[in-house]
């Protein structure tokens, strides 16, 4: 059935084949664990984890790749590795609902479209995040709710990353298509420290990392790329890192965000793009900084002054983000982003090792993981 495991917290399902992976789908309610890099070219064209019904389990990637997902249903709503995932509350806490999952391929969908699932509604009062650490390289094409990683969202996120090109009509982002906190007593939903260096194309309400947001957080993130739309509807266009706001709130929505992307549009829509959001509706943003065009909510900038430490008032420069030439084309960067990289002394200096192996009885074995003591533990 799998390769180990009896589907509990304690001892989850462990995935190591493409037809483990496969097999979740009659399991929506167990535990599972990846072990191995899956590659999923065997399947001409994947059928979503759930279909009509929800994914109620927990996913642990286990930072191994899911390669070569490829979906082809351009008449199916809710397209992804998953298609649906939650809805309904559950009675005990669980967290980080899906992480450590990296996935690469090519989707296509209608609506509720995107790398890793079409849509999410776990219970909405959790107090950690649902998404952890979760990633898609790759092409996603829709129509509505179009999202690199997820098309409709009604969850937080942390640490979540795309490098895409989205393709879609209306709410169409780089990372999501619509993030949303459908709550009226809950608490606010919060995405942080997340990131996406995409190609986003659409018609309306169309964001480097999301297509639109309604009461929510977004806090710490970027976006690098570029982002085009070409129609509108009710007056909304395009923005480098958020389509559109919306909701209830007053509180700031975006707060010490940056967006390095072009934007472009037909000359009769082109006003109806901005620098970080198309439209405000409710909230404000708050440390922010854009390159593309105007935005009276954040402050416009040069590419040589995004690549400038003392730019960015009030962020924290010490475990949140870090700025170096070298990476990220110089533009600010995520430091859980960078990882550990290991040097190697070589007669023509150092260079960084691509794959770390230890001798043992069996010959050489790859390290898949590596932990170094750090000042705040192990990392």
């Amino acid at each position: 059935m799998f390769s180990g495991g009896t589907g509990t917290q304690a001892d989850p399902y462990l995935i190591a084949t493409a037809e483990d992976l496969n097999n979740v789908r009659n399991y929506l309610t167990s535990h599972f664990k990846q072990i191995n890099d899956i590659d999923l070219s065997e399947y001409e064209n994947w059928e979503p984890i759930g279909g009509e019904d929800y994914f109620l389990g927990i996913y642990n990637g286990g930072n191994f790749k899911i390669t070569n997902l490829n979906i082809d249903r351009p008449l199916e709503d809710g397209i992804g590795l998953f298609s649906k995932l939650g809805g309904v509350p559950l009675t005990s806490s669980r967290n980080n609902y899906v992480k450590n999952c990296h996935i690469s391929g090519h989707i296509r969908g209608r609506n509720n479209v995107g790398g890793l699932c079409g849509s999410s509604s776990f219970d909405r009062y959790y107090e950690e995040h649902i998404f952890y650490n979760c990633s898609f390289k790759g092409t996603v094409e829709g129509r509505n709710y179009v999202g690199g990683l997820i098309g409709l969202c009604l969850n937080d996120l942390e640490c979540c990353y795309t490098e895409v090109v989205v393709n879609g009509s209306d709410y169409c982002g780089g990372l999501i298509g619509f993030l949303s906190n459908l709550s009226t007593g809950g608490r606010t939903h919060i995405t942080k420290q997340c990131y996406s260096n995409s190609n986003v194309i659409g018609s309306s309400r169309v964001g480097g990392l999301i297509g639109s947001i309604r009461d929510v957080i977004i806090e710490d993130c970027y976006f690098v790329g570029s982002v085009f739309f070409d129609s509108l509807y009710s007056g909304y266009g395009g923005g480098g890192l958020i389509g559109s706001i919306r909701g209830f709130i007053e509180e700031p929505s975006i707060l010490r965000c940056y967006s390095a992307c072009s934007i472009g549009a037909p000359s009769k829509f082109i006003n109806y793009g901005r620098g970080l959001v198309g439209r405000y509706e409710r909230g404000y943003s708050v440390d922010c900084y854009h390159r593309a065009m105007a935005d009276d909510y954040s402050t416009l900038k040069t590419s040589v002054e995004l690549k400038q430490q003392s730019t960015f008032v009030n962020w924290n420069f010490n475990t949140i983000w870090g700025i170096s030439p070298n990476i990220n084309n110089g533009y600010p960067y995520l430091l859980w982003s960078a990882g550990l990289k290991v040097f190697a002394i070589t007669d023509t200096g150092l260079k960084q090792a691509k794959k770390i192996c230890i001798i043992t009885d069996a010959g050489l074995k790859e390290i898949k993981k590596l932990n170094v003591i750090t000042d705040t533990g192990l990392k």
